[in-house]
């Protein structure tokens, strides 16, 4: 058996409403999905969509029955399942089909099925630059847009030099101040073919449109 037929056979333990097809181009796993998570139950029909370079690329998936608003943090057909820093953190730490719904699929379907019963979305993670933004603040432990923003500039160049004053402003040197957050991602083997460098460009036009950088020459990007 391939690698995805081993977990489907696994994921189908969890989640035994689920049937698989294959297409010329990619498997689809299909069907009911039934969950707890954080005390919320609910059900969707949902469809997977994994590529023949699984698990190099990372399934996408979709609603079949019409259940989920299409303008809740969707991407075209496919859900918006997180930021691609946060998918990559959680999918990547263990590359199998249970994990990708338990990580992710399930909790995206909870957070809706608990907007649809409170009204409430204030615990809704951001999507988008904003989001993955935040998602850097939050490993960095750093509440300021602008200093994130510049201690992502040296993953984005994957120029650690840890002599360097580090760029919080603390008067400390890299290494014994935000280096250890910048080396703890620089040496993890999920994000050794992360583009770090897309997530920079991205967040610098969100800084633009926020006026957040006001010169922003000071902080162009370096392409090599």
């Amino acid at each position: 058996m391939n690698l995805i037929e081993v977990q489907f056979l696994d994921l189908r333990k969890k989640y035994q409403y689920l049937y698989k097809r294959n297409n010329q181009t990619s498997t689809i796993i299909a069907g009911t999905i039934l969950f707890d998570y954080n005390n919320i139950k609910d059900k969707y029909d949902i469809e997977i969509d994994i590529s023949t370079n699984y698990p190099k690329m990372i399934p996408s998936v979709c609603e079949t029955k019409g259940k989920i608003s299409k303008d809740w943090h969707h991407n075209g057909k496919y859900f918006c399942l997180e930021t691609q820093f946060r998918v990559w953190e959680i999918f990547r730490k263990q590359e199998t089909l249970l994990n990708f719904v338990d990580g992710l699929v399930v909790p995206y379907l909870a957070s809706y099925s608990y907007f649809k019963k409170t009204g409430d979305s204030s615990k809704e993670h951001a999507h988008g630059d904003r989001g993955v933004l935040d998602d850097y603040k939050k490993c960095f432990n750093i509440k300021d847009d602008l200093l994130a923003f510049k201690l992502l500039k040296i993953l984005a160049e994957r120029a650690y030099r840890g002599h360097i004053s580090c760029p919080c402003g603390s008067g400390e040197k890299l290494r014994k101040c935000h280096g250890k957050c910048i080396q703890t991602i620089i040496l993890d083997d999920r994000f050794k073919n992360y583009d770090f460098m897309q997530d920079y460009i991205d967040i610098e036009k969100q800084l633009k449109v926020d006026n957040i950088i006001s010169d922003p020459s000071e902080y162009t990007t370096k392409m090599f």
